[in-house]
């Protein structure tokens, strides 16, 4: 493992224990404002970042939040579609699941669908079937 060695008077010694990380799925926007006043302080002052450089980090920055949101609200869309419908999703431990989608929800940025009572994230479908239609249905249906 490697060792980092502290700066202070107290020689201390650090451990890197990478299973201890809590591995995180998204960069959020305290995280690249983190990382850009970081690179601002710790910047060359005799070839200081450019002010056009900084905005276009920022116009990144927006058009991926944007396209994030987008696609939450995509997911969100299809998940809400299915409701009423018999679906195949994994469970936390890669088990099949068959059941009808009761219901839609946005949790901490994730789409979850309640089959059965249980909340499955909208990722983890692997299969929907059409709902099948009934004697009402049918008898409602216009005729040609």
């Amino acid at each position: 493992m490697p060792s980092v060695a502290a700066t202070s008077s107290a020689n201390q010694t650090y451990t890197d224990n990478p299973t201890a990380r809590v591995a995180q799925k998204t960069l959020g926007q305290s995280d690249f404002l983190k990382l850009l006043t970081t690179q601002m302080s710790n910047q060359d002052p005799m070839n200081p970042i450019s002010d056009t450089d900084q905005i276009a980090q920022l116009a990144q920055f927006s058009s991926l939040q944007s396209m994030n949101s987008l696609l939450t609200n995509s997911q969100l869309d299809g998940a809400s579609n299915m409701i009423g419908r018999n679906v195949t999703a994994l469970d936390s431990s890669g088990r099949t699941v068959n059941g009808t989608v009761e219901g839609a929800q946005l949790s901490s940025g994730a789409v979850y669908v309640t089959i059965n009572g249980e909340q499955y994230a909208y990722t983890t479908i692997s299969k929907v079937k059409a709902v099948p239609v009934t004697t009402a249905q049918a008898q409602t249906a216009p005729t040609s």
